[in-house]
C-alpha cells in the first residue's frame, strides 16, 4: 500500500492490487459532498476499488449517512482494539501456536484463513511485499491441533496493522502497539 494524504484525507492506495481505503477524513459539513465526489473520481480514474472506513469521533457526524447516500454500501461494524504484542499473546487462547510466516513461497496457510475473510483475493500483496520489503511486514498464522485456525490469521505493517482474530484469541504484530480488527 501506498500511503497519501490529499487535504483531509488518508489514503492507503494499493501498490499490488486494485484494492484501496480511505483510512481517515475529517471534514466540514459544507465540504462533505465535494470531497465524496473527488474521492470517487480519483480512485476511478486509478480503477480501484475501495473502501471508505469510518469512525464514531469522524467528522462530520453526518459522514456515513452521506456515504450511502452517494452509494457506497454500509458494512457491519468493526471493533479496533490497540494492545502492545505481549499484551496480545498474554491473551491468546492456548490451544492455539501462532507463527511468523517469514517464506513468501510458505503463505498457503494465510491464505486459506484469510480467503475465508477476503473471498477473491489473491494475496498477491501479500506476497510481493514479503518478498521486495521483507522488513516491513508481519504474517502471522494461528494454528489449533496444527491445522491453520479458520479464526485467526494476521498480517501487519510497522504502523498500521489489520488482524482478523476469533473472538477467544488473538494474533500478534511486529509494532510495538497493534491495531486489531475483530470479525
Amino acid at each position: 500500500m501506498i500511503l497519501q494524504t490529499a487535504g483531509s484525507v488518508v489514503r492507503h492506495v494499493g501498490r499490488y492490487s486494485q484494492q484501496s481505503t480511505i483510512a481517515y477524513s475529517s471534514h466540514t459539513a459544507d465540504a462533505l459532498a465535494d470531497v465524496i465526489v473527488r474521492e470517487i473520481e480519483f480512485f476511478t480514474e486509478l480503477g480501484h476499488d475501495f473502501e471508505w472506513k469510518t469512525y464514531s469521533h469522524d467528522s462530520p457526524p453526518v459522514l456515513v449517512e452521506r456515504l450511502r447516500h452517494a452509494g457506497f454500501e454500509i458494512g457491519p461494524p468493526e471493533a479496533v482494539v490497540v494492545a502492545s504484542v505481549d499484551t496480545v499473546l498474554g491473551h491468546a487462547a492456548p490451544a492455539f501456536r501462532v507463527e511468523r510466516l517469514t517464506d513468501p513461497d510458505q503463505l498457503q496457510d494465510y491464505h486459506s484463513v484469510s480467503s475465508q475473510i477476503w473471498p477473491g483475493g489473491s494475496g498477491t500483496r501479500t506476497a510481493e511485499t514479503m518478498r521486495t520489503e521483507p522488513d516491513s511486514i508481519g504474517v502471522y498464522v494461528a494454528y489449533e491441533d496444527e491445522n491453520p485456525s479458520e479464526a485467526h490469521a494476521a498480517s501487519s505493517w510497522p504502523t498500521v496493522s489489520s488482524a482478523v482474530c476469533g473472538v477467544d484469541a488473538c494474533c500478534p504484530s511486529t509494532a510495538d502497539g497493534v491495531s486489531i480488527e475483530v470479525w
